[in-house]
């Protein structure tokens, strides 16, 4: 099935050294009247989960959550939209009530934006959501493709200080690590596994291809996007 999720997995990685977590780890679950009125007939795919965390007298929720991959139209396109505006939607109805960690909301994950234009933006910008710094513009694939598929979006509420953002970017770990002048380290590997597949091209510029190809599935072929925040 097109819809399939396969064994995928969310969760938090954060600094216990100066980062508290405050609550366990929450599955979002719309509810059906919210579902109803964006014309959502099931939950969203891949559940986000949310959680709050504390640091210099601060607290804020985080959110992540991982949108269903697809072409830039067709039905794939839709769904993907329309649990993009549910969500949203239903964080805009959480932000500021009696739960006090809900004043300030991050949004982040791979949301697919398939480009800074994306339907998805104007949805955010609608229901109280902003985009810090260039990170809206910034790609996050490896290929280098022009794609900002990952996303960190944030929404203060009105009585809450609106932090300043000081950097933000994207991480591009081939710089560090399976680097293109590394290509001749890991020729060897690179031309067993070609060789088990018949009549392979082994020459040098098809396993340069291979290689670019190849490492991503030992890493990753989205780049971390990163934020600062200043806090007073």
């Amino acid at each position: 099935s097109e819809m399939c999720i396969r064994d995928r997995r969310l969760g938090f990685f954060y600094d216990s050294r100066s980062i508290d977590s405050q609550q366990a780890v929450d599955e979002i679950v719309l509810p059906q009247s919210l579902m109803d009125s964006v014309g959502l007939s099931r939950q969203i795919a891949r559940t986000p989960i949310m959680t709050d965390f504390a640091f210099m007298g601060q607290r804020l929720s985080a959110v992540t959550a991982h949108s269903l991959f697809g072409r830039s139209s067709g039905p794939l396109r839709q769904e993907r939209l329309l649990e993009f505006t549910a969500l949203t939607e239903y964080l805009k109805e959480i932000l500021g009530n009696d739960l006090p960690y809900t004043e300030r909301l991050i949004l982040l994950g791979d949301l697919n934006f398939d480009s800074p234009d994306a339907p998805e933006k104007d949805v955010a910008i609608n229901n109280g959501f902003y985009f810090p710094g260039q990170l809206l513009e910034t790609h996050s694939n490896t290929a280098k493709m022009g794609r900002p598929y990952d996303q960190i979006i944030l929404s203060w509420d009105s009585t809450t200080e609106t932090p300043c953002h000081s950097d933000s970017g994207a991480f591009d770990f081939f710089e560090s690590v399976f680097r293109t002048e590394d290509f001749e380290q890991y020729r060897g590997e690179l031309e067993r596994l070609r060789s088990a597949r018949p009549s392979a091209d082994t020459s040098t510029r098809a396993l340069t291809r291979y290689y670019r190809h190849w490492r991503t599935y030992q890493i990753s072929d989205h780049l971390p996007k990163w934020l600062e925040l200043d806090f007073d």
